[in-house]
């Protein structure tokens, strides 16, 4: 439910900027550049992407999308967009310093950016499209790891990257609830979303931490 919200106000701001286009623009198929995480890794971001494809059908725009997990292949794929002349376009960052002198060469092509949860440093955006991870997931995550855990210790959380901005969140709502607590996390190190890397790592934690 959430995710269409987002991709219904992300329809609407869209739409808004084809019309601040060139007129160019208006005379051929609108295209707009989309770069996501890997949604074959995240069943929100597949939402995006699937209700994402259904509307630009049903606008008649080009949709062009690319999901990759590493910074460096989304850097590359904004990049790719803006050598393209793409009319639009809009990202999802898992790296908010990566992403910015990608942002900035398209500001620099006259191409409105939009930004999609997950926004870069720096750079200027024509809009944003904003969940609030921090109060929404990060803190009543937190009040639930107080609540079973009452007499306090360590929690061990295996960790995706903080170098995404909402993974941060999430992690500034965790320690907002656990304020006062008795209780310490145990972060391991960046999994980068892959599974597999994900058990290994988890069971390495449980191993240096049996408490």
């Amino acid at each position: 439910r959430n995710v269409m919200k987002v991709f219904n106000r992300l329809c609407l701001i869209v739409g808004f900027l084809i019309t601040l286009t060139t007129p160019m623009a208006h005379a051929d198929t609108i295209r707009i550049g989309m770069v996501l995480p890997d949604f074959t890794q995240n069943q929100l971001i597949l939402a995006l992407h699937d209700r994402a494809q259904a509307a630009a059908k049903e606008e008649g725009v080009e949709l062009l999308v690319t999901g990759r997990g590493a910074a460096e292949e989304q850097v590359a794929a904004v990049e790719n967009y803006v050598g393209a002349g793409v009319d639009v376009i809009v990202y999802d960052t898992t790296d908010s310093a990566a992403m910015t002198g990608a942002i900035l060469k398209a500001n620099a092509a006259g191409i409105p950016v939009v930004c999609v949860i997950a926004c870069a440093d720096g750079g200027e955006h024509a809009a944003l499209i904003w969940y609030d991870y921090r109060t929404m997931m990060g803190r009543p995550l937190g009040e639930w790891i107080v609540s079973v855990t009452p007499a306090g210790g360590k929690v061990g959380v295996i960790d995706s990257n903080q170098a995404d901005p909402s993974i941060r969140a999430i992690y500034d709502g965790i320690n907002d609830a656990l304020e006062g607590s008795n209780l310490d996390l145990v972060i391991s190190p960046p999994t980068n979303w892959d599974r597999a890397a994900a058990l290994n790592i988890a069971r390495d934690l449980l191993i240096g931490n049996p408490d």
